[in-house]
């Protein structure tokens, strides 16, 4: 009973302290309650994260098979830069849990940022039926490992697949030729009939195409790879991206990285 209105309280806005203290009662009923321990880890990776970990890895002591608890100490192990701990948690929730969809796309994602790209794409493979969200996520990240083993054909339509999927608003920003077009060409496409400015965008990358004769526009392919990777990495407190966004989808990759935590010799 402690446990349920714990479990009520994190469901109530503003009241994650509240259920803190219901969980920590419910484990001093009874300290070997697997389920108020996790709960406990999950509320501590929102408000006390430095707290997490301990308490989800004791979760996992109690309840070695648990539905979830190995996918949220994956979470905070990639958080703090474990990578190779956090694959091992993955493996772990996908092992006990094979259904766990976000545990398997989190898996996939690291062994693709490993460069172990055909196991990446065996577990994307198998979650494009899983249904919901990271159905949707499964169809991008085979876009990419499509388009990066030159299969221009399939990444465009797996790509396309996916902004199909999209709400109306995310779908426009894949749309948008703003950033890669000249002022004549946004000015054609801005005074065309609403009914041509689809024809109109075809006609724009068309132009642009490298190959004209191959099944797929190689361009307008690597603009969805920009766009997706914009999306990505640099979309946090601002849609669709930051300053860093517009310059990777008008110029693509860079040629030289610098960090500031890796001090190296530079080049002008």
């Amino acid at each position: 009973g402690l446990n349920g209105i714990g479990m009520a309280e994190w469901c109530t806005e503003g009241r994650g302290l509240k259920a803190i203290y219901y969980f920590r009662r419910a484990l001093g009923e009874n300290p070997e309650f697997a389920e108020a321990q996790y709960n406990l880890g999950v509320a501590y990776q929102k408000l006390r994260p430095l707290d997490a970990r301990d308490a989800i890895e004791k979760a996992l002591e109690l309840e070695n098979d648990h539905w979830d608890a190995s996918y949220r100490l994956g979470q905070g192990l990639e958080k703090e830069g474990d990578g190779s701990a956090a694959l091992d948690a993955y493996r772990a929730q996908v092992s006990v849990n094979p259904n766990h969809g976000e545990a398997r796309y989190r898996l996939g994602k690291m062994l693709f940022a490993r460069g172990t790209h055909h196991e990446a794409a065996r577990i994307f493979g198998g979650l494009m039926t899983a249904g919901g969200e990271v159905e949707n996520r499964a169809y991008l990240e085979m876009a990419v490992l499509s388009n990066l083993a030159k299969d221009y054909k399939s990444s465009q339509r797996l790509f396309e697949t996916y902004i199909d999927r999209l709400p109306q608003r995310e779908r426009e920003v894949f749309r948008d030729i703003s950033l890669v077009a000249s002022k004549e060409e946004l000015e054609l496409l801005r005074k065309a009939p609403r009914k041509e400015k689809v024809a109109a965008r075809k006609r724009f990358w068309n132009q642009l195409d490298p190959a004209p004769l191959t099944p797929a526009n190689e361009r307008l392919v690597e603009h969805y790879r920009r766009v997706a990777f914009a999306r990505e990495k640099y979309s946090a407190g601002s849609f669709p991206w930051d300053d860093r966004g517009d310059v990777y989808v008008r110029l693509g990759n860079p040629d030289h990285i610098s960090r500031s935590d890796r001090v190296v010799a530079e080049t002008d």
